[in-house]
């Protein structure tokens, strides 16, 4: 076993998957493995930790040891391919995101059979990709629907795509080199965007939050500074504490 192993090993039987590690408890346990460690190797030991698995963010300045959780990749089907082909053939440099409704069905007790893919774009551009889309021969594209335009015609429609400005600072991921969200974005618009997922509201959403936390490694620092972003943290953090018990701990 060589020096790292018997660290990682090491920092396995201090902590529990339960405790919460702060930045000084940890640069202070592993100070005792390295002389003298410094805040810049420091980091660079936090990195190689995140790297191997050992720990993960709660939140910042926060670690837990990671579990044996999965990381959220979900399937790109090939119309999210189509659209992303189209997208980067016209436009150069810019921050979109692509994914459907459908994803939530893995943590849905109930399956949607109705799709909806959204095509999320820069607010500027916004109508081009809608206008653009169009022309492609892509069927049933709207652009930002209200509750009215939602209830007539796309919950009529097997597969709809949606046109709609990307919140800034958004956490995404890049699969097969296509910009999708992360899962902290999809179970936050999961809570803001109801109107347009009215298919997992309800006691669905509550099923959909815990078994997505169960399942896979969650940022909360992620998760709620992209609900802040859209303007939904108290709401989102009461719904966390009272319907999936999550710790207080987590939302500080």
């Amino acid at each position: 076993m060589n020096k790292s192993e018997k660290i990682y090993s090491a920092i396995r039987n201090k902590f529990t998957p339960d405790d919460h590690i702060e930045r000084k408890e940890l640069f202070d346990f592993l100070n005792k493995f390295y002389t003298d460690l410094k805040k810049t190797t420091f980091r660079w030991r936090i990195y190689e930790l995140k790297k191997n698995n050992i720990i993960s963010s709660v939140k910042r300045g926060v670690f837990k040891i990671t579990s044996k959780k999965n990381y959220y990749l979900p399937d790109i089907d090939d119309q999210i391919k189509s659209i992303n082909k189209v997208i980067e053939q016209e436009f150069d440099n810019i921050c979109f995101c692509i994914w459907n409704s459908l994803w939530l069905n893995e943590f849905s007790r109930h399956q949607a059979s109705k799709n909806l893919t959204f095509v999320e774009v820069e607010k500027d551009l916004v109508q081009s990709i809608f206008y653009l889309l169009s022309d492609k021969n892509f069927k049933n594209v709207y652009i930002e629907p209200d509750s009215k335009t939602a209830g007539t015609y796309i919950f009529e429609n097997y597969n709809s795509i949606i046109v709609k400005s990307l919140t800034t600072k958004a956490p995404l991921q890049n699969v097969q080199k296509i910009s999708i969200p992360k899962i902290e974005k999809l179970l936050v618009d999961l809570f803001c965007d109801k109107n347009l997922l009215i298919a997992y509201q309800g006691n669905e959403m509550i099923s959909i939050f815990k078994i997505a936390l169960s399942e896979y490694e969650i940022n909360y620092s992620t998760l709620l500074h992209y609900s802040r972003r859209r303007k939904k943290e108290p709401e989102l953090k009461d719904f966390l504490l009272k319907n999936i018990k999550v710790s207080k701990n987590y939302l500080l």
